[in-house]
């Protein structure tokens, strides 16, 4: 049974305070290398993001991103694991064998009518071509930068611990992570860091929603109706279907959503041999989404044994709701808080007040933002979004944060890509990086926090046992 938050917090609050000065000390030296290192690597980590973004390759065909980071990984000593679940561009770089287990994401996925070249206007050059408006060549770069500096520190003997890198793709649409959960790739991580390119900076505690979508398809024999009379016909089962899908959209709360769209074939007079049901299913808890499609297969079920159908129900797709750390995201915001503001050049200041009047917003510039640190866990409303990480996070503690790369412009659209390439956009990309790499450092030293960490998870996670959802015919 999940403990009430204030009980949580109080044996957090006994994990977290054991820590001695001189174990303290050693955190802080070794981040303060993880730190150099990064500075360090600046020009190799800008010069990985830049050929990602000139790449612009589209989802599950990122060749050359992919092969471009295997590479980096590989020559750094990391160990790849290629085409993993059936994607060619999905992989696994480890570095290390003892200690904890820690797995980092990269993306490099981009956006279809996204590009723009690094320019304060919308150019004209290749409008409808891929761009990285979403920032993944930051994210992939970001996670790498972590992932070189904590191997460096593992191959000196400083730190024992394990690093998976991830090359992941599609995380809103086909969800590699979900396929990689369901392989068992993420079975023996300690913790997962996933980041993302934002114009804010943010230790994120919200929920993500759990969504599955689900096709129900009966079959029988097509029937003229003029010619004959008979309720053993798809139509019959189209009726009792709506009503059962009317039925549970009845009893729903503010924290549900079932939508659904019916095609049929046949023609004038002559019901058809085949009607398809298209089910959207988006809920706050991973178990209210669970009951809904438990109650829909066994509709389906009775609904063929009934009318004389034969009816089917697969899943299509279906992401985990995301089960937040609130316990490792206070970690991440200590150290979001350790490093100084960002201060951005005369430069980048005309550069964005340039873009902005060209976009017609008042050219206000930009200031870096930190927003404060709010438990959101609790909350019960729909987020409005799902991602395959919620997978992952249902495995292992999973951290997610987001770092400010650009202005207030919309992602995934022209406007942002032209950050993914900017000074503006590296530096967020390296400040990502360094505070993965100062978290894991968090994480490995103090085993207090590191056992807080795993007692929230197992506290929130309960007795679910995550499988892999989807039909298996489509894995």
């Amino acid at each position: 049974m999940e403990l009430s938050k204030s009980l949580l917090t109080v044996f957090v609050l006994f994990f977290v305070s054991e820590q001695t000065s001189a174990q303290l000390a050693r955190t802080q030296r070794l981040k303060l290398n993880v730190i150099r290192n990064i500075n360090n690597r600046e020009p190799e980590l800008v010069e990985v993001a830049n050929k990602i973004w000139s790449y612009a390759e589209p989802p599950l065909a990122e060749i050359k991103s992919a092969g471009l980071l295997k590479d980096v990984l590989r020559e750094n000593g990391f160990v790849i694991s290629d085409e993993l679940c059936g994607f060619k561009t999905v992989f696994l770089a480890t570095y290390g064998t003892e200690g904890p287990v820690i797995g980092l994401f990269g993306e490099y996925d981009s956006d279809l009518n996204a590009f723009n070249e690094v320019a304060p206007y919308r150019s004209t050059k290749f409008p409808e071509s891929f761009g990285h408006g979403g920032h993944h060549n930051l994210l992939a770069a970001g996670s790498l930068g972590a992932a070189l500096a904590l191997a460096d520190l593992i191959r000196k003997g400083s730190l024992k611990c394990t690093i998976r890198y991830y090359g992941t793709s599609d995380e809103g649409g086909i969800g590699t992570k979900s396929y990689l959960a369901g392989d068992g790739y993420f079975d023996d991580l300690d913790i997962s860091i996933y980041w993302h390119p934002s114009p804010v900076t943010a230790a994120a505690t919200s929920p993500w929603d759990a969504r599955f979508k689900i096709q129900a398809v009966f079959t029988g024999t097509s029937v003229n109706v003029l010619r004959e009379f008979s309720t053993d016909n798809t139509l019959t089962a189209t009726e009792r279907f709506v009503r059962v899908l009317a039925q549970l959209r009845a009893g729903m709360s503010p924290m549900e959503r079932l939508n659904y769209e019916i095609s049929m074939n046949g023609e004038d007079q002559v019901i058809g041999d085949s009607v398809r049901f298209d089910i959207i299913v988006q809920t706050v808890h991973q178990e209210e989404a669970i009951k809904l499609l438990s109650a829909l297969k066994k509709s389906v079920t009775q609904i063929s044994a009934e009318v004389a159908v034969k009816g089917m129900l697969r899943v299509l797709d279906a992401k985990h709701q995301f089960l937040p750390n609130v316990t490792a995201m206070r970690a991440v915001y200590s150290n979001m808080n350790a490093l100084d503001p960002e201060k951005y050049s005369a430069e980048d200041q005309q550069f964005v007040k340039d873009l902005q009047q060209h976009l017609g917003k008042e050219s206000s510039g930009i200031a870096y933002q930190l927003l404060p640190f709010i438990d959101h866990s609790q909350r019960e409303t729909l987020y409005g979004y799902v991602s395959d990480i919620g997978d992952a996070s249902w495995i292992a503690p999973e951290i997610y944060f987001v770092v400010q790369t650009l202005p207030s412009v919309p992602m995934h659209q022209w406007p942002a890509t032209i950050f993914s390439a900017h000074n503006i956009g590296h530096r967020g990309m390296l400040r990502a990086a360094k505070i993965i790499a100062m978290t894991v450092v968090d994480f490995v030293e103090n085993k207090e926090l590191r056992q807080a960490i795993t007692f929230e998870f197992n506290n929130h996670a309960g007795q679910y046992n995550y499988s892999f959802l989807r039909s298996a015919d489509l894995h």
